[in-house]
């Protein structure tokens, strides 16, 4: 979420994680989102609302793991599994 670079919350796919979390009988979501206000604002936004329909499904984040401001898919794969790893609940 980033209003001042115009992404808010009706942005966000969250009917589509939501349908996938059901359609696949998901057991776990793990959110990997920068470390920055930005992306701290979407992960507790995103936690809130598959919580609220998913009560009992285990959420967590590898973010505070990984580099700042470096998008995930730039990290090399050693420190992406130590991340995973090291995930926290949320």
């Amino acid at each position: 979420l980033n209003p001042i670079e115009g992404v808010f919350k009706e942005d966000l796919p969250v009917g589509r994680l939501l349908n996938f979390v059901e359609k696949w009988r998901v057991e776990e979501v793990v959110f990997c989102f920068p470390y920055s206000f930005e992306g701290e604002n979407t992960k507790e936004y995103l936690v809130k609302r598959v919580r609220s329909e998913y009560p009992s499904l285990r959420i967590s984040s590898v973010g505070e793991n990984l580099p700042k401001n470096t998008p995930v898919f730039y990290v090399e794969e050693s420190m992406l599994e130590r991340a995973i790893k090291n995930r926290r609940d949320v």
